[in-house]
């Protein structure tokens, strides 16, 4: 995926991802001219509720009440959740299944 999409999923600015990809705490591969990448997200990573909500096409509200459930894992982080990336993509497998 490209910094675009992974700033998108991650919820930050893109700048960052690229100042993440410089430090190695994402992986990344160049691809093409020295400004593509190819980012490559881990269990490490973790997804905002926003972003959860984004991807699965759905409101946050029901994301925070899936948490309150203990329908999705997370972890607190301040005043937010943030919820692994492995977690998120079982969440969206069961949701395409029913």
């Amino acid at each position: 995926m490209n910094v675009a999409r992974a700033a998108k999923i991650l919820c930050i600015n893109p700048e960052t991802v690229r100042r993440l990809v410089r430090s190695g705490i994402i992986k990344a591969e160049k691809h093409g001219s020295a400004h593509a990448w190819n980012i490559q997200l881990t269990e490490d990573h973790r997804l905002t509720v926003r972003a959860l909500a984004d991807c699965m096409h759905c409101s946050t509200r029901w994301v925070r009440y899936l948490i309150q459930r203990n329908a999705i894992r997370s972890e607190r982080v301040g005043r937010g959740h943030r919820i692994s990336v492995p977690e998120g993509i079982k969440l969206m497998q069961i949701r395409l299944k029913n």
